[in-house]
């Protein structure tokens, strides 16, 4: 992005969730990342959409990549921590949200969500 900083929120939400997940002693506290962009744009008047769908994707892999390296500076003194990337579930082969998937070019559908909920079982200990 054209701002320098924008991400710095990242480290900072992280860190409190390794706090939650450190002293409420859970077993485990699971982040799902954003889902990727869709082609077909999610518009709402009090949503603004800012930027090319080209720049939505560049800025999400920006988001993404510094949840990784927030989630990843906190891994062995939070071990509760997971994360999951939707874009795993959510993804088409070119990268964007597979219109198949949602209904407004942001939220799941049905589908969609099943998908996601099935894959993040994955990285719990419900799951495995």
């Amino acid at each position: 992005s054209d701002r320098p900083g924008y991400l710095a929120f990242i480290d900072d939400y992280v860190g409190r969730i390794a706090t939650f997940a450190n002293e409420s002693k859970v077993r485990e506290v699971v982040m799902l990342l954003p889902p990727p962009p869709s082609h077909d744009g999610f518009y709402h008047p009090k949503f603004p959409v800012v930027g090319t769908t080209e720049e939505r994707m560049r800025v999400h892999g920006e988001v993404i990549a510094k949840y990784k390296e927030a989630f990843a500076a906190h891994a062995a003194s939070a071990p509760a921590l997971r994360l999951y990337d939707t874009r795993e579930a959510l993804a088409a082969p070119d990268g964007y949200m597979s219109p198949e998937l949602n209904y407004d070019g942001c939220h799941t559908n049905e589908e969609g969500g099943a998908r996601v909920r099935e894959a993040a079982r994955a990285v719990t200990s419900i799951g495995r």
